[in-house]
């Protein structure tokens, strides 16, 4: 499941900008990265904390 989810974000996350922001503010380094691997990032816990 995980991982049809990871990659319909990604897909999802290519056509928009505002998916993209979504993901950095929760901490997913996802910005400038191609499908293929914002799918993997999303697999895997976020990799820095959440700014409060």
């Amino acid at each position: 499941m995980n991982v049809a989810l990871s990659e319909w974000a990604a897909r999802s996350a290519s056509d928009s900008e505002t998916l993209i922001d979504r993901f950095e503010e929760m901490g997913y380094a996802v910005r400038g990265k191609p499908e293929d691997e914002v799918a993997e990032i999303l697999r895997r816990p976020p990799d820095r904390a959440r700014p409060r």
